[in-house]
């Protein structure tokens, strides 16, 4: 399968003054002169440039995983995956991975097979070199969520991609603000496309990226374009049985658009949107027609049942 182009344009040297901190410069260093190329990547490097405090630094490198851990023996380390080395220095964690993770030799095929354009941005801090083949600047600067290359070919490769971009469209808004980044068209088809591909992701997966939405500045946002793409149907099929079902003369809202505004609405806590997301999830089921409008008989208990069934299916904690 070949690797995206990139645009013509060659790799620039940043007019920016990317302060990366020091334990991830000295990571970079450590690889550089041990022979290896090595580069910051991953979303700390994309919240640098969109101004948003970011901890979780990544780097990608030339070095294997054994050649990793041999750099960093003295610092101690761990192992994450096959190619990726979680390295402790001067008490901080850096992830390193070897660009044989996509495998690629060199940082431009390495970038070719990440997600999102937002995301397939490099820089190296002891040149000073910025690298963003695919218009990862560009895109930030529009708010736009738009794959690498082919979206189906980057969402074949790992499905879980199809969340995690309504996740990050959700997550860059800019809270103050409510700007919200778009999913760019050729993106979001694809996602509608290769929507039944998300079966195949492991439910611990699904749920992560789930979370996250929910605490996001406006979890609606991601829960309206995970049902214009299909992914709500094949996710969290009993949300959608709320779909455009109206309720009694005291409540204005469907069901479905009701549990949207209180998930909104909601602190952005973990465990009290999870509540607001679940809250009426039986009273589809329950729903039925009387002569005073529609009621919702047991809908609480109801709720409970299906709540704890769709909770163990995403493998939350017992």
């Amino acid at each position: 399968m070949q690797s995206p182009r990139a645009p013509a344009h060659p790799p620039l040297k940043t007019e920016k003054s990317i302060q990366i901190p020091p334990w991830v410069e000295l990571v970079i260093k450590m690889l550089q002169e041990a022979g290896h190329q090595a580069y910051v990547v991953g979303g700390a490097l994309r919240d640098f440039l969109m101004k948003r405090a970011s901890s979780d630094w990544d780097v990608a490198t030339s070095a294997s995983a054994t050649e990793i851990e041999k750099i960093f023996q003295p610092m101690g380390h761990y192992s994450l995956k096959d190619l990726v080395v979680g390295v402790i220095i001067e008490g901080h964690k850096v992830e390193v991975v070897s660009f044989q993770t996509h495998q690629s030799q060199d940082i431009l095929t390495d970038l070719s097979h990440r997600d999102f354009t937002v995301n397939a941005i490099a820089f190296d801090p002891i040149e000073g070199l910025l690298i963003d083949p695919f218009g990862g600047q560009r895109d930030i600067s529009r708010r736009i969520i738009r794959a690498v290359g082919e979206p189906l070919e980057r969402f074949r490769e790992d499905p879980l991609r199809m969340l995690r971009g309504i996740r990050l469209a959700c997550e860059l808004c800019n809270p103050l603000e409510k700007r919200l980044f778009r999913i760019e068209q050729k993106t979001l088809k694809a996602m509608a496309q290769a929507s039944g591909l998300i079966s195949k992701v492991a439910p611990e997966r699904i749920r992560d990226e789930l979370l996250k939405i929910l605490v996001s500045p406006k979890p609606s946002y991601g829960f309206d374009l995970m049902r214009k793409t299909g992914l709500l149907t094949l996710v969290l099929p009993e949300l959608m049985e709320g779909y455009r079902k109206r309720q009694n003369r005291y409540h204005g809202l469907t069901i479905f658009r009701h549990v949207m505004e209180t998930l909104d609405n909601v602190r952005a806590e973990e465990g009290l949107r999870l509540a607001a997301l679940l809250h009426d999830i039986a009273k589809p089921r329950c729903r039925k027609k009387s002569p005073k409008g529609w009621t919702f008989l047991g809908h609480e208990k109801k709720g409970e049942e299906m709540a704890r069934a769709i909770m163990g299916r995403l493998r939350f904690s017992n």
